[in-house]
């Protein structure tokens, strides 16, 4: 079966346009599950209720669509590492019953399209952008000033690029930190607390391990996950809120 993925969006042409290109069997429109903006979304209801109808309506155009799921894939389209991960697992899924997926990231935000891209990256699936004619010079409604794409002209297919983000992120490090209350005064300590086994063995083995951890340090350090100072002979670690929020990626 052919799967394809797209955002929630007030460009009907787009998301067409990508269920065409994708010949999909099984539309999934990705919505927002954070409404604060009620009026606004309702007109994103419109929009969806438009794109349905004319899947459902025009049956000679769309005969290779069998199923549309509209309600029940939700993500916080402001939130990436929620995004991402709800956005992995169902692709996962989906591959796993030998399903073709392919994703569409030209309508929904910013944060929503990233996760996409780096979802469509990381299990080598096709990932379209469709190129709008032209731009309206007016807002989609007095609560947002961002402009509605008319039209198509032609569209892009990504490049497939092998991405294995995280792959080298010591997450064992970082809910060691966190577990210690997010700050711990030397790296003995940490290690310990990522192997307890470290308090039965000779000095030789402890140092062996922290100079591994103070290497994974610095890697985290130069991503932002931590910040490590000296305080006197021992290094201070502490787990930063970008840290925190990385972890929700695994936990």
């Amino acid at each position: 079966m052919k799967v394809h993925f797209v955002p929630q969006g007030y460009e009907v042409h787009r998301i067409l346009a990508g269920i065409i290109l994708s010949q999909a069997e099984k539309v999934i429109i990705i919505r927002n599950k954070e409404k604060k903006l009620q009026a606004l979304e309702s007109y994103v209801q419109e929009k969806i209720d438009d794109v349905v109808k004319e899947l459902k309506s025009k049956k000679a155009t769309y005969f290779f669509v069998k199923q549309i799921e509209d309600k029940n894939y939700a993500v916080n389209f402001f939130d990436f590492i929620d995004a991402l991960k709800n956005v992995e697992n169902w692709i996962s899924q989906e591959l796993s019953k030998d399903n073709e997926v392919t994703v569409n990231i030209s309508t929904g935000n910013s944060i929503i399209n990233c996760a996409l891209f780096c979802a469509a990256m990381k299990y080598n699936v096709p990932a379209y952008y469709i190129v709008p004619e032209y731009y309206e010079e007016t807002p989609v409604s007095k609560l947002s000033e961002e402009l509605l794409a008319k039209g198509i002209t032609h569209y892009i297919v990504l490049p497939k690029i092998s991405l294995n983000y995280l792959a080298d992120v010591p997450f064992d490090l970082l809910k060691a930190l966190k577990r210690l209350g997010g700050k711990v005064d030397s790296i003995t300590k940490l290690a310990i607390e990522v192997e307890p086994e470290l308090k039965n063995l000779g000095e030789d083995k402890r140092r062996s391990r922290r100079m591994k951890i103070s290497r994974q340090l610095e890697h985290l350090r130069n991503l932002g996950y931590v910040e490590i100072s000296l305080k006197g002979k021992e290094k201070e670690i502490k787990l930063t809120n970008m840290g925190e929020i990385v972890l929700r990626y695994v936990e």
